[in-house]
């Protein structure tokens, strides 16, 4: 839109990396997440905006964060309108999904935060989400039934493997934030309607050159410059500027040894850990219900979430599971989590009896986000790279947010304003520039 040639290569025959999976007819890509999306999630809608696709997002009344407890119990957090000051400690005290002992051990925690008697650790990135449950005081069964299924929703993975920088930030959006900030929205369509067939629509618009199947094999270089890109089959691409937007490995893979050896950022690439997760979808005939989510205390899935079904948008209830961080899953067979997840889901959803299940469909990926452990933050990259016209975006990188599409979206904006930081700092140094 600035008046730049852009040329994107993407390495599958789609685009969209994880958020999609090839049809098993050979049709278009199909959603490989499910398609909600976080009120406070701004630069996501601010780019739907963009698109011309925020219709397509619309926020359910009946979409809350709700806890399928032991016994049957399901109870949702409140979401409370006022100032977070009485927002916060109103949320909690009306949550009967931990004890009264659990919420008094809470809201006294946070008095003395509030009065500056008591501070967070200083080194919060350096320690497990399970700490700030110690800090608290919860006890195992608060833990257990609702602190580590809400964490793993919002940080997609285990309490336990996450910095607490990143937990704590996360809840207390949710806690202190704003009632709009803290719906959960649908995406009609999914993220190939909302997003991904928008987004390459606008490209295309605007002139941009799409290359698809076409990875990068090597970056081409001179001393500490990027002087092109070779695609698979030989062909190369040069351009002022190069744009990664890449897993830590895969950009480790294109950069020459003597640039890992020179700069402890690139050296960090290969110090990574990964996240497993295992998405099923499936589709089941029955009657129209309200959309739900479920952060499930128990079972083989973390949290699911329902759609459609009757006289909606979606003719048939679509429902999605969720288990982040979960190796042992990824070698269990279709059927027998498709079973899980029926029983996961008895008492809860009437409609998911196995003789209602039409199809599912399972996404498995050993590999699913760079795993955001604690102490991980130096390994996260910057805009920009420590060769001058080398870029680096992704959801992994320093956003100071759990690895997600809005933390993808975010540093793609800020690669393209230092970019356009660049470009303005050689256009005022040219000869004759005023």
């Amino acid at each position: 839109d600035k008046g730049y040639r852009v040329c994107l290569v993407e390495g599958r025959e789609h685009l969209g990396g994880r958020l999609c999976a090839p049809a098993f007819d050979g049709g278009p890509p199909v959603d490989a997440v499910p398609p909600i999306l976080w009120g406070g999630h701004q630069e996501t809608r601010t780019l739907f905006t963009l698109l011309g696709s925020q219709q397509r997002v619309h926020f359910p009344h009946s979409l809350h964060h709700t806890f399928a407890l032991p016994a049957g119990r399901v109870v949702a957090l409140p979401r409370l309108w006022g100032p977070a000051s009485v927002r916060g400690p109103a949320t909690i005290a009306g949550f009967s999904g931990i004890s009264m002992r659990d919420r008094m051990r809470l809201m006294n925690v946070l008095e003395r935060f509030w009065e500056q008697d008591l501070s967070l650790p200083t080194d919060l990135d350096e320690r497990p989400v399970t700490e700030l449950f110690d800090l608290t005081s919860q006890s195992e069964s608060a833990v257990r039934q609702v602190w580590t299924p809400l964490s793993r929703f919002l940080l997609g993975d285990d309490p336990s493997k996450v910095s607490a920088a990143l937990g704590a930030g996360s809840l207390r959006a949710l806690l202190f934030g704003s009632r709009r900030n803290n719906a959960i929205g649908l995406l009609t369509g999914g993220m190939a309607e909302t997003l991904l067939h928008p987004a390459e629509a606008h490209l295309r618009r605007s002139g941009a050159d799409i290359r698809l199947g076409k990875p990068a094999t090597r970056l081409l270089t001179q001393k500490d410059q990027v002087m092109g890109v070779t695609l698979q089959g030989g062909e190369p691409l040069s351009a002022d500027w190069y744009l990664a937007a890449l897993g830590p490995d895969a950009l480790a893979a294109l950069l020459p040894d003597r640039w890992l050896a020179k700069y402890a950022s690139f050296q960090s690439l290969t110090e990574w850990d990964w996240s497993p997760r295992v998405t099923l979808r499936l589709e089941s005939r029955g009657k129209g219900t309200k959309p739900w989510l479920r952060l499930l205390a128990t079972g083989s899935y973390d949290w699911a979430v329902g759609i459609g079904g009757g006289k909606t948008q979606w003719p048939t209830m679509e429902i999605w599971l969720i288990a982040a961080g979960q190796s042992a899953l990824l070698k269990r067979s279709d059927a027998d989590l498709r079973e899980a997840a029926v029983k996961d889901l008895q008492g809860l959803v009437p409609s998911c009896q196995p003789d209602h299940i039409q199809q599912h469909r399972v996404f498995r990926s050993e590999r699913a986000t760079p795993a955001l452990r604690p102490g991980t933050r130096r390994l996260r990259a910057t805009p920009q790279s420590p060769v001058a016209n080398l870029f680096v975006a992704g959801a992994w990188t320093d956003t100071g947010l759990p690895a997600s599409v809005e933390s993808a979206v975010l540093s793609g904006r800020r690669c393209a304003e230092a970019v356009e930081e660049v470009h303005s700092s050689r256009v005022d140094k040219a000869p004759g520039a005023h």
